[in-house]
């Protein structure tokens, strides 16, 4: 599903690039800094836990739009069996499952500086299933 961020405001906003985007639907994250799949752990016998080690910002202009997307996955972290983790790893990972159609309220953390200084949210309700698009505008 697309998501666009408008920015209305006179001054420029900063939204976390990569796995710092902070979109949340209904209060669950399309996912986790630090943390591998379990598929990651179970098949590959990984914990993928660097990933995300660097952070980045993109600013988004007054009067531009931001798009990304929302999977329409919940991932949840949860902890497996011991004998599925390698020797001497034993972390969460995150385990997807489809999210059901119907109305639902999509978040997007936002900074008015470039790192986690001065956090906002901008909320919006969708209905997924329906809508192709949830545009969200930054007032």
């Amino acid at each position: 599903m697309e998501v666009q961020i408008v920015n209305h405001r006179a001054t420029t906003v900063w939204i976390g690039a990569s796995c710092l985007e902070q979109l949340t639907v209904d209060g669950h994250t399309d996912g986790f800094l630090f943390v591998g799949t379990c598929d990651d752990v179970i098949l590959k016998h990984t914990g993928s836990v660097g990933d995300c080690m660097s952070y980045s910002w993109v600013p988004i202009l007054p009067g531009a739009t931001y798009t990304t997307g929302w999977s329409g996955l919940d991932r949840r972290v949860v902890t497996l069996p011991d004998e599925c983790y390698p020797p001497n790893l034993h972390i969460g990972c995150v385990q997807s499952s489809a999210v059901a159609p119907g109305p639902k309220t999509l978040t997007v953390e936002l900074y008015a500086t470039a790192g986690f200084e001065q956090p906002f949210q901008v909320s919006q309700q969708f209905v997924f299933g329906t809508d192709s698009t949830v545009k969200v505008d930054v007032q």
